[in-house]
């Protein structure tokens, strides 16, 4: 543990002032205890300091919070003032919870123990008495326990404003939030902020993270895909200069190429971009589905398949995590459901999709979860914890809540 001193830190006020043990008073009480002798044997005599500290706060150090301090990095506490503490490394989150013991420890910044340096180099010169101080006392230590971050926040600001184009930003307006005001009220780590960020499709807009109206997105997309069509340009190989150009009166280049960021990969030169098909596939599953409320299946997959570029063949597998279907109604129903829009929270998380659909197969619910899972809570913990789980009379196994819904 780390010791971190309170801003209120005080002394005990004025305390009696003892002497320290002579070393015959030392000798009679270790052989009183029956400890080996002070010739063969170092013992640490403690002492309580004149002014003796009270209101210290001892911090657990998690190894990944150690490995981060060790290494420089940032590790700091997130949130506003009515949060509960958050401790976050670059990388991970952690809890921080105050925890009562059942005793009073006293704080000593240079105790010896038993394979330490300083302890067999005085055992190796034959004993003696070491003396130490107590610096100060506390009955509680504050407890770091990994946890998700808890970045749902970054959506709820990004949502107070967003972005439909420059023509609709009035004069001198700045708007948004950089990536340091979200460190500062987010209470996650900069890889989950970041994550977070990429989940909803928050774009760099003049140094702002902005989400862009659905709208405006799709529209901006819409025109990247006819331009190739224009262009014959593949979808495989985008050519990012060019296509910028030939949009430049409609869109900004920073939208441009920040829907090509969401639907692909960019090349190591920079200069084009890979679509990927699935992806592209599913923009246009949901420019259709999201008009609405569900869509006759074979209805939809026809129109779907005329929508996609060429050389694209629509597939039942491309709507996983996008949308869901129903095979057994009359006719058959598809229906939007995106998981990027789902809670960021565990259990919320688990409520939503119950509430959406009683029973689900594992294919189906993976999409929806995958997201949730860590090294120290995988996917089927988090379904042993929130689901149950039975065959159907065909054998299927179907999950569950355990929950009253």
């Amino acid at each position: 543990m780390d010791e971190i001193d309170d801003d209120e830190s005080s002394s005990f006020g004025e305390l009696p002032k003892f002497d320290h043990r002579t070393e015959q008073q030392v000798r009679d009480a270790s052989d009183a205890a029956g400890l080996q002798t002070v010739e063969d044997y170092p013992v640490q005599v403690f002492r309580f300091s004149d002014e003796l500290r009270g209101g210290s706060r001892l911090l657990e150090l998690h190894p990944d919070v150690e490995k981060s301090l060790k290494a420089g990095d940032r590790v700091c506490i997130r949130g506003l003032a009515s949060d509960e503490a958050i401790l976050c490394t670059g990388e991970k989150s952690f809890e921080v919870k105050l925890v009562d013991t059942s005793n009073t420890m006293l704080l000593c910044r240079d105790v010896l123990t038993p394979g330490q340096e300083g302890f067999t180099a005085a055992q190796n010169t034959g004993g003696g008495i070491i003396r130490q101080e107590v610096c100060g006392s506390a009955s509680s230590y504050l407890e770091v326990r990994p946890c998700r971050g808890r970045i749902s926040r970054v959506v709820e600001l990004l949502s107070e404003n967003k972005y439909s184009g420059p023509e609709s930003e009035p004069e001198e307006f700045v708007a948004g939030h950089t990536f340091n005001d979200l460190l500062d009220i987010v209470q996650g780590s900069e890889e989950e902020v970041r994550a977070g960020l990429e989940r909803c499709k928050a774009c760099l807009v003049n140094n702002f993270w902005r989400i862009l109206e659905a709208d405006y997105f799709e529209q901006a997309f819409d025109r990247i895909v006819q331009s190739l069509a224009e262009k014959d340009w593949p979808i495989t190989d985008v050519p990012v200069d060019e296509c910028s150009e030939l949009l430049a009166e409609l869109l900004p280049r920073v939208v441009v190429e920040h829907c090509l960021a969401c639907h692909g990969r960019r090349s190591d030169d920079g200069m084009t971009y890979c679509l990927d098909e699935v992806k592209v596939s599913q923009f246009f599953a949901e420019y259709l589905l999201r008009r609405v409320a569900k869509f006759n299946y074979v209805e939809f997959m026809d129109v779907w398949q005329q929508t996609v570029p060429l050389g694209i063949t629509v597939s039942l597998d491309m709507l996983k995590g996008v949308a869901l279907h129903d095979m057994a109604a009359r006719p058959p129903v598809v229906w939007h459901f995106p998981a990027n829009e789902l809670p960021f929270e565990v259990g919320p998380r688990f409520d939503t999709l119950f509430r959406e659909r009683t029973k689900w197969t594992l294919p189906d619910l993976a999409p929806y979860v995958e997201d949730l899972a860590t090294a120290q809570q995988p996917l089927e913990a988090l379904l042993l914890k929130y689901t149950r789980s039975a065959a159907d009379a065909s054998g299927q196994k179907l999950y569950n809540t355990r929950r009253l819904m």
